[in-house]
């Protein structure tokens, strides 16, 4: 009777010795899968990566182009805007200059009208 017990204990740690490995290799299998999918995904995430990388460097590189071409704008506008001060500034002068003579004219040409002799 113990040999009996024995050998059927021996079978029934022989079968749950097999079913362990064969649990085993399951979870191995879907260990396998899962890091397969993960590495799929992961190289995945990293072909967009380098996508979106390249992406905004080109739009850093236009954004680049557009501040330089107004920076040059600017430059030109404020340029202009120095030369119109200077030519208003020029204006303002020959007129008050002009009003001086005039003034000057006007007195002179009055003082002869009520001279006195």
């Amino acid at each position: 009777a113990n040999d009996i017990v024995r050998n059927a204990a021996t079978d029934a740690s022989a079968d749950l010795a097999e079913a362990l490995l064969a649990l085993t290799a399951i979870r191995i299998e879907e260990d396998k899968m899962t890091l397969e999918s993960l590495s799929r995904e992961s190289e995945q995430a990293r072909d967009e990566a380098v996508k979106l990388t390249a992406m905004l460097r080109a739009q850093r590189a236009e954004s680049e182009r557009a501040l330089k071409a107004l920076a040059g704008e600017h430059r030109r506008v404020a340029q202009d805007a120095e030369r119109q001060a200077a030519e208003l500034h020029r204006y303002q002068r020959e007129r008050q200059d002009i009003i001086a003579r005039t003034d000057a004219a006007c007195l002179k040409h009055a003082k002869e009208l009520f001279r006195v002799d």
